[in-house]
């Protein structure tokens, strides 16, 4: 389309060669007139350099002792040219040939900020998409942009905003949250596309606590407060002492029940 905006992809990177070849190559069969790729790549050691090059990405490098995702964000965003970037993480990937234009369609709108972009393989974001409004607003509390704002795996920006309002380098996480909720101050808004994508790799239980830990550590160390009104004594042991039994009790009964019924089944005769 001509009067699709140019795009840039700000893709960051450490080690992440198989996603990342997937996530390129969805982004290249993009129905997209003007496309440019930017690949921040944190030291990689696994060919991920390699691949982005391969692909024809612009390479952003940034090193351990420097990282940061603000830092790194910022950097993809300053190596970029487009009207609109995209952000994305290398496990994010694209679902259709126009995933690029339905995420850019909502800048024709001068107000808007950033859209956020539908997580497919997040079951409660499915839930709840349409049951949320559709727009952001500077009335809007920082835990709704927590949950509905642009999230730095999958969401768009308008690139002109940015170069008045980066990422704040010095946080932990959330920064992404942080920066929406400062550009609905400014007074734009933030809406939503079903420019959708996959999410492909499976986080460990380690990985799952430490993000989650680690996001809401920096939302208390930034806001005072903790994120939901924090941990509970009552909701731990709940968990501990009713969620988490009735969970094991539940599989225990399902694989006994598989098993006894599979013994009363006859073996086929060969």
């Amino acid at each position: 389309m001509s009067d699709q905006p140019k795009i840039s992809v700000v893709i960051r990177v450490r080690n992440e060669a198989a996603f990342l070849e997937k996530t390129l190559t969805a982004l290249k069969l993009q129905n997209c007139s003007s496309l440019e790729l930017i690949v921040v790549d944190n030291e990689s050691t696994d060919g991920s350099r390699e691949i982005a090059e391969r692909f024809g990405a612009k390479i952003v490098k940034i090193s351990m002792k420097e990282f940061s995702y603000g830092r790194a964000s910022n950097r993809g965003f300053q190596a970029a040219t487009g009207d609109v970037v995209v952000l994305l993480s290398a496990h994010s990937l694209p679902i259709g040939c126009d995933f690029l234009s339905t995420a850019a369609k909502p800048f024709v709108d001068p107000r808007v900020a950033a859209v956020r972009l539908l997580h497919i393989g997040n079951r409660p974001e499915l839930h709840s998409w349409m049951e949320q409004g559709e727009v952001l607003t500077g009335s809007a509390g920082l835990e709704d942009v927590i949950y509905a704002g642009p999230t730095a795996c999958g969401c768009a920006i308008r690139r002109s905003i940015w170069a008045t309002l980066r990422f704040d380098e010095s946080m932990a996480s959330v920064e992404d949250k942080f920066w929406a909720k400062a550009a609905l101050a400014k007074g734009y808004i933030v809406v939503k596309a079903p420019a959708a994508y996959l999410y492909m790799r499976e986080r460990t239980l380690r990985e799952h606590v430490r993000i989650m830990t680690r996001d809401r550590l920096e939302y208390f160390r930034q806001t005072g407060a903790p994120l939901d009104g924090g941990p509970r004594l009552s909701s731990l042991l709940h968990t501990l002492f009713w969620v988490v039994p009735k969970r094991a009790l539940r599989t225990i009964v399902q694989e006994t029940s598989l098993y006894c019924s599979l013994k009363t089944i006859p073996r086929s005769a060969r």
